[in-house]
C-alpha cells in the first residue's frame, strides 16, 4: 500500500536544510559586500554577518579571511557627550568573532590573527564613569566615558 505524502514532506523535499544554509550564506556574502563600503577596511574573503550593527564603522579594520558573526555590535565612539575620542577596532587575519558579540571602543581594541571568539562575548576599553561618589550620582548615560590604560589587545 502506497503511503500519502503530507504537505510538509513535499516542502522538505523542495527546500531541504542544506539549501537553506546555502541561501543564508549567499545573503551573508551580499550583506558583506554592501557593508564593506562603510567599514574602514575589510580584507579578502572576510564577511560580516547580517543583522550586525556598526557604529563608527569607518574606524573598524578587518583582516583577510575573517568573520563577524550575525547580530554582533561593533562600536567606535569618536565622540560621547562633550569629549572627542580616537577609537579603533582592529581584527587580524583568520579570526572569527562569534554571533551576538559586542565590541565597544573609545581608544583601541585589537583582536590578533587566528582568534576564535565564541558567542555573546563583550569586550570594551571604556566604562560609563568611575566608581567615585560624584560619578555614581549620575545615571550611566550622563557620565563621561572612562578609559583606563592604552587599549585592549587579544592575541
Amino acid at each position: 500500500m502506497k503511503q500519502k505524502r503530507s504537505f510538509l514532506d513535499i516542502v522538505l523535499l523542495l527546500y531541504p536544510m542544506r539549501l537553506h544554509y546555502k541561501i543564508q550564506h549567499v545573503w551573508d556574502i551580499l550583506y558583506s559586500h554592501w557593508i564593506r563600503h562603510y567599514v574602514g577596511a575589510i580584507g579578502c574573503n572576510s564577511m560580516i554577518g547580517r543583522g550586525s550593527q556598526l557604529h563608527g564603522a569607518d574606524h573598524v579594520f578587518i583582516g583577510n579571511n575573517s568573520g563577524i558573526g550575525r547580530h554582533s555590535i561593533l562600536e567606535c565612539w569618536s565622540n560621547y557627550g562633550k569629549t572627542v575620542y580616537s577609537p579603533s577596532i582592529i581584527i587580524g587575519d583568520n579570526s572569527f568573532i562569534g554571533e551576538y558579540c559586542h565590541l565597544t571602543s573609545a581608544r583601541y581594541i585589537s583582536i590578533g590573527d587566528g582568534v576564535l571568539m565564541g558567542r555573546f562575548c563583550y569586550i570594551s576599553d571604556n566604562n560609563h564613569g568611575t566608581v567615585d561618589f560624584k560619578s555614581l550620582q549620575l545615571p550611566p548615560v550622563q557620565r563621561e566615558l572612562y578609559i583606563r590604560g592604552g587599549g585592549t589587545s587579544w592575541q
